[in-house]
């Protein structure tokens, strides 16, 4: 009786121990985060002391240059250069409430002034700024000069700035609302438009598309702005594609009588993007886009193709899915994103990249990640996506047409956004080739908790072209190591996607990104996903 007694004595005090150890243990956390939470207070009140400091120096001594050259300080060379150098220091510097400061004093001291030799700020940061107007009524910029720099998601809300300059400028998601640009505003080059808001305003602008490598998503000017061939001028006011609301959803109908109708034949004739143009490009908007204008569709696809020095399979490509997507009435655009230099290709990496920079362009909700060499062979094979993640590449024509494993989740693959956000996107610590598609199966399976759907394999067909002597990627001889380790996938992934993006160019045929990948060692791959060696 006395031991059942000490017994329930000793679990008691176990347990009154372990509630105080952790009692203990949460009060210091709290205190470790109350101090933190102090520190970074007062860290950030001398940084804002600090910024303070810079532009109130800043400005005291342009103020004297002003003076000094009787105020054209940007005419004369040497000056022009070290106050073009100070004001990009300064500008790293700034948060960006202080940067609209910094720009709406240059502008007033005639420094961003279209008409005289405005200050050169070319690369300089300011997204975000605003610069609309403090008072209920539209406030006069004319002719203010910000070319070449970054304007993200910056405001010019009730702003009068005819004759100014934009040119080469980066304006995704810019708020030009209430605002006057006329009677021209230069643009030329500009990386514009994309989530741009220009409610109610009154712009009068001509834009080269030969040289624009970013476009509109608005639905309101969609048809007006992409429509155009070489030079367009557009009311931004103008609504183009309300009539849509009118007409039937797409049904790309499917009979069971007669399937032979729905087998494509693919041609392998090697066009040149003219003659490409030619025949399926008059319904086609820049960067690639369709959209069907007997019905409107319930979906938007976004097709990604990773690439590399694979110029004559992306032609035979082209000319083969356009008529596809086409019969299907998609919504669709081609984004083709290539992969610069001479590190180990990362097929994985750039589906990420495509996601990524699609998603800025447009609200797509359907992505199918697709290799250049693979052309589908059955109009029954619909280019849509669905609750579930699913395999199009079912039967491809070198397999014989049929399934290698039944794990197999590579070549052609279909996700609704929401599922590519769910799994984090593709891995990638694959570089070289094989790995990723496994990665990506695991990926569905264990961390979506989902399964992945396919068509028959008398409809998913495929034909490879294996033609035009195209040299594989390099084995990746770390890829089962990979696979093998079970790592969280929440340590790589879409938030692990690192890249130089160079440019994104509108061709008439497809969307073409530009990227850099910055290679990881596998050392590094190890230690980041926590990967056991190998004793």
């Amino acid at each position: 009786m006395q031991r059942e007694v000490d017994i329930r004595n000793a679990d008691m005090r176990y347990d009154l121990d372990k509630e105080l150890a952790e009692l203990q243990r949460n009060l210091s956390e709290k205190q470790r985060m109350h101090e933190l939470a102090i520190q970074a207070e007062r860290y950030e009140q001398e940084r804002e002391k600090y910024r303070y400091t810079l532009l109130t120096v800043y400005m005291s001594e342009i103020e004297t240059l002003i003076n000094k050259y009787n105020g054209t300080i940007t005419n004369d060379t040497r000056t022009r250069a070290m106050v073009r150098g100070k004001t990009l220091a300064l500008i790293r510097e700034l948060d960006t409430v202080r940067k609209g400061q910094l720009i709406r004093f240059l502008y007033d001291a005639g420094l961003l002034t279209n008409g005289e030799q405005p200050l050169d700020l070319t690369d300089a940061e300011l997204d975000h700024i605003d610069l609309s107007s403090t008072t209920p009524n539209i406030q006069i910029m004319y002719g203010l000069a910000l070319s070449n720099v970054y304007l993200r998601n910056a405001s010019f809300v009730q702003r009068d700035m005819t004759n100014g300059n934009f040119s080469g400028t980066r304006l995704t998601g810019a708020n030009f609302s209430y605002s006057i640009t006329n009677p021209t505003v230069g643009f030329k080059s500009a990386n514009i438009l994309h989530n741009l808001t220009i409610n109610n305003s009154n712009i009068n602008i001509t834009f080269n598309l030969t040289t624009i490598i970013q476009t509109t998503t608005l639905p309101t000017i969609l048809i007006s702005f992409l429509n155009a061939s070489f030079y367009s001028s557009f009311n931004f006011t103008t609504s183009s594609l309300d009539i849509n609301n009118s007409l039937p959803i797409c049904n790309f109908s499917i009979s069971n009588n007669n399937t032979s109708i729905y087998q494509v034949t693919i041609n392998q004739t090697l066009y040149s993007y003219d003659i490409i143009e030619e025949n399926h490009g008059k319904d086609l908007y820049p960067g690639g886009h369709y959209i069907p204008k007997e019905c409107r569709t319930e979906q938007r696809l976004a097709l990604i193709i990773c690439y590399r020095n694979r110029e004559q399979h992306l032609k035979m490509f082209l000319n083969n899915i356009h008529p596809f997507l086409q019969k299907q009435k998609l919504d669709y655009t081609i984004f083709v994103v290539n992969q610069h230099g001479n590190d180990p290709f990362n097929r994985a990496a750039l589906f990420n990249v495509g996601y990524l920079e699609a998603m800025k362009l447009y609200q797509y909700d359907c992505f199918i990640f697709h290799d250049v060499d693979l052309l589908p062979e059955d109009l029954r094979n619909i280019y849509k996506c669905g609750d579930q993640p699913r395999h199009m590449s079912v039967a491809i024509d070198i397999f014989k047409y049929a399934i290698p494993y039944s794990d197999i989740f590579g070549g052609v693959t279909a996700f609704h956004s929401s599922d590519i956000l769910g799994i984090n996107g593709h891995p990638t610590v694959y570089w070289g080739w094989g790995g990723e598609d496994d990665d990506m199966y695991f990926r569905v399976v264990k961390k979506l908790k989902k399964s992945i759907i396919r068509y028959p394999i008398e409809i998913a067909r495929y034909k490879m072209i294996r033609t035009h002597g195209h040299i594989a990627a390099e084995l990746n001889p770390h890829r089962f190591t990979i696979l093998n380790s079970k790592y969280d996938y929440n340590l790589d992934g879409i938030n692990t996607t690192y890249y130089t993006l160079h440019n994104i160019v509108f061709y008439k045929l497809f969307t073409l990104i530009n990227v850099t990948l910055p290679e990881e060692s596998f050392e590094h791959i190890r230690t980041r996903l926590h990967i056991k060696n190998k004793n």
